[in-house]
């Protein structure tokens, strides 16, 4: 995995960020629930996948 232009580019040639955040709704939604330090990162990024359409 690398970046290119702070767009991110997997080894399976994907550059979605946003789909690979949405692959992973559950686990950002957990850390919102049970409160962590990064619950509010979390749910800006959850706001964003609904923004983005995920």
């Amino acid at each position: 995995m690398s970046t290119d232009n702070h767009r991110l580019v997997t080894d399976d040639g994907s550059d979605d960020v946003w789909r690979q955040l949405a692959k992973r709704r559950e686990v950002l939604e957990m850390c919102v629930e049970e409160d962590v330090p990064f619950a509010d990162r979390a749910e800006r990024l959850l706001e964003r996948l609904e923004e983005e359409g995920y």
